[in-house]
This record gives structure tokens, sequence and C-alpha cells, in this order.
């Protein structure tokens, strides 16, 4: 059997083709809209992106109700036993392993063959408070919120879209990867391919936890807790 079809599918029902398509493309196009609209709003202050993830979080849960669903069914599950723990935590390994390889060899490729100029922009985390609220930022907003919405909202509504089966999901991983590097378009061309390469290994893995939530969660926290923590030593030692 598939490695892809081992859990039950929580995309929605819908009567007709039409309707399959357009009300999770409406979704999308909603949730899309509210981080956006939230990030130009908030575009004063360095956590605007975090705030409107955790907008992005409201609006999806709202629909989630009104499609007689939660979070549950799109993977922020637990099963708590050995056996489970293990397995999390060799999907954790696994997930950062492969993200962060997969990212480097795909940067590492393009700059080799283009002349791509860096125009992303580095947090300043020189002050240890600004870091410390980071951090708590990285495992809220990011990695509970980003996984929710990302490899959970959206990649359920893609894979509605695209039919509901095993290669459905598998575009579906390829969509919501694409958004993701585009959510994070203030690191630059290079921070959004970097991004968007994370996030499809992230979506793959998604589906070998069985549409888990819990493992990629917690390695998108990890990740993101060694490159803020890198970056404050980094702007510190050069103060």
């Amino acid at each position: 059997m598939s490695a892809f079809t081992l859990a039950p599918a929580t995309t929605l029902k819908s009567p007709n083709p039409v309707s399959r398509i357009l009300k999770p493309l409406a979704q999308i196009s909603l949730v899309m809209a509210t981080f956006l609209a939230v990030k130009a709003l908030f575009s004063f202050t360095m956590f605007a992106g975090q705030i409107s993830v955790v907008c992005m979080v409201i609006a999806a849960t709202i629909m989630l109700r009104f499609d007689g669903k939660t979070w549950s069914d799109m993977g922020l599950r637990w099963a708590p036993s050995r056996r489970a723990l293990v397995k999390g935590a060799g999907l954790v390994a696994a997930t950062l392993v492969i993200s962060i390889a997969a990212a480097v060899a795909i940067e590492t490729l393009i700059l080799a063959l283009f002349d791509i100029p860096d125009t992303g922009r580095a947090p300043d985390l020189s002050s240890p408070a600004i870091y410390l609220l980071v951090l708590a930022t990285v495992w809220t907003s990011n990695a509970f919120g980003e996984e929710m919405i990302n490899r959970g909202f959206l990649m359920n509504r893609f894979a509605t879209m695209f039919g509901g089966g095993s290669s459905a999901w598998i575009l579906a991983a390829f969509a919501q990867a694409f958004l993701f590097g585009l959510c994070h378009y203030g690191y630059g061309l290079m921070g959004i391919i970097a991004t968007g390469v994370i996030g499809l290994v992230y979506g793959l893995m998604y589906l070998f936890a069985k549409r888990s939530l819990w493992p990629l969660i917690i390695a998108h926290g990890i990740n993101n807790t060694i490159g803020m923590t890198m970056l404050f030593l980094g702007q510190n030692s050069a103060a």
C-alpha cells in the first residue's frame, strides 16, 4: 500500500466537481488575502508576519467549523505511546535533515548558475530581550501556526481541489509549498526558493507521517530556533 493512502482522507465532500473546486479555492483565497491584508496593516512592526499567521489560523478555524471539522481532522491529533514517540522522533530528525540539505543544495546550485543579489532582510536580534521574544513566536505562530495553515489547512484544501487521490496529495504538497515560499518574500528571492523547498519537504513528510502535524511542528520549531540563535550570536559577536 502506498504511504500516501495510509490515513483516511480529510478533504471536503462536495456534491459536484464545480463546487469541489470552487469552495476550497475560495477558502484558500480568503486565507491568503487575510495574510496580505494583515501583514500590510502591521508592516510597521517586525512581527507583522507572525500577527498575520495568527489571523490566518483564526480565519481557517472559522471555515473549518462551518465545514463541521476541527484541527484534529487536519492532523493536530495526539496518540501518546512509546512507539508513536519513537516514530515521531525519527520523523522530526528526517524532516530536519532532508529539508535543510535540500534547501542548501538548491541554493548552492542556483547561486552557481545565476547571479542573484541578496535582497533579504534579517531581523535585528542584537537585543537579548528581542531574541527571546522572537523565540516565543518561533514556537507559536511559526511552528504551530505555519504548519496548521500550510500543511494542515491549505494542503487539505488543495487535495480536495485536485480530486483527493494519491496524485492529488502530491500536487497539493507542491501547491502549498509554492504559497509557503511566496509568503516569505521578505527574505528575498533566495529566501522564497529556500522556504519553498523546505515547504515541499514538510508537505511530503506530512503524508509519510499519516497526515500528522506534530513531527512537522517540532521540526519547524527546532529549525527556526537554530536559525534565530545563530543569527543572534552572529549579530552580537560582530557588535
